[in-house]
Parts: structure tokens; C-alpha cells; sequence
């Protein structure tokens, strides 16, 4: 007996980090952008799903981080 592989595909979710890069400069957040969005923005074509940044670790730049998470209906994660 032959078994026959079923493949289930999702649609990619559509990802856009302007509102996300938007809510960190609204909110003052000190940040630099790393990753896959940092090497597109310099030419280097790098397939990517998220937003990796890097924060200034100042109390005053969590609290701005939160609010731009709160703005953005996101949770704060600082185990990571």
C-alpha cells in the first residue's frame, strides 16, 4: 500500500513593518534596525518576515518601547 502525501499550504500572511518602524519613531524609541530590513535598506536583497532592532537599554527607552508596542496592540517581551 502507497501512502500519498497531502501538502496543506496558507497563504503567506502579508507583512509590512511600516507601522512598526512608524510607532518606534512616533514614540521616540533610541533604535537601530538590524536584519533582514537593515540589508534590504542597503541594497542587499534578504527575504524576511519581522522587524529586528536593537534598543537602548535606558529605562526611559522601555517605557517608550511599551508605549509604541501598546500603540501597536503588541505585548513587551524582555526575555529576549
Amino acid at each position: 500500500m502507497q501512502s500519498v502525501a497531502t501538502l496543506v499550504t496558507h497563504p503567506t500572511p502579508e507583512f509590512s513593518p511600516a507601522p512598526i518602524l512608524a510607532a518606534l519613531v512616533t514614540c521616540r524609541v533610541h533604535f537601530v534596525l538590524i536584519g533582514g530590513l537593515a540589508a534590504d535598506a542597503h541594497g542587499v536583497a534578504w527575504a524576511t518576515f519581522d522587524v529586528d532592532t536593537v534598543i537602548e537599554p535606558t529605562e526611559d527607552n522601555y517605557l517608550a518601547v511599551v508605549e509604541a508596542l501598546n500603540d501597536l496592540n503588541a505585548v513587551f517581551d524582555g526575555t529576549h
